[in-house]
């Protein structure tokens, strides 16, 4: 479930959206890229003359700087220490193959696709995928719930909600 629930925060961050069935987030972790956004510095709360005027602003913006106006001053040299960098790699990289990921994976069994949506020790038996949007605050939100489709006891093991915005688990993390 956590390879599961890992995997589809990765596909919200690209997409906006949960995938919606297991076959999509498979060929997501085969095929997609994921991204990743190095971010050093903040962005500065005094704006002096010189920000400004290399901005082509007359006077100091409402609500502070925007994270775009801070990296045109650094991009100009106006301030320093302010690094905004994208790059991307497979998502199978990034999540389950790469030397971090696999040392921080909780899981002493390689990850492998294929399995993805089987319920571990089960005989095979299968998880179940929805996903679905709530609106709050007059936004449109994605949810999911993965759960077991067949459980064995009453205490099913699953991720998400589809009444509230959450990828937590009922069980022991």
């Amino acid at each position: 479930l956590r390879d599961i629930r890992d995997a589809q925060v990765e596909h919200k961050n690209k997409y906006g959206k949960y995938a919606p069935d297991f076959k999509s987030l498979k060929e997501f972790i085969l095929n997609d890229k994921a991204i990743t956004v190095r971010k050093e510095g903040d962005v500065p709360d005094q704006i002096s003359n010189d920000m400004l005027v290399a901005l082509g602003l007359e006077e100091s913006p409402e609500k502070g700087l925007t994270e775009q106006q801070a990296w045109i001053l650094a991009q100009k040299g106006v301030i320093s220490g302010f690094v905004r960098d994208t790059s991307y790699q497979s998502v199978m990289e990034k999540l389950f193959t790469n030397d971090r990921a696999s040392g921080t994976r909780e899981s002493k069994y390689k990850f492998n696709v294929d399995s993805l949506d089987v319920v571990p020790f089960s005989g095979g038996r299968k998880f179940v995928m929805f996903t679905d949007f709530l609106t709050k605050n007059n936004t449109q939100v994605p949810v999911i719930l993965v759960m077991e489709e067949k459980p064995l006891t009453k205490d099913t093991l699953l991720i998400g909600s589809l009444t509230e915005a959450s990828t937590s688990g009922n069980w022991a993390e």
